[in-house]
């Protein structure tokens, strides 16, 4: 799918500008509960 290291980046950079703030703002909020499932979890796999 990529021929260059440069093409990697382009498809990166244009995700993420296709993203509205929100995305990456609700995604932030979410960390804390996320990480207290993995420490709860142990270091166990969880789905």
């Amino acid at each position: 799918r990529f021929t260059s290291y440069d093409s990697i980046q382009k498809w990166v950079d244009d995700w993420i500008a296709s993203k509205e703030i929100e995305f990456f703002t609700r995604g932030i909020h979410l960390l804390p509960e996320r990480w207290a499932k993995i420490v709860a979890s142990d270091g166990k796999y969880f789905e």
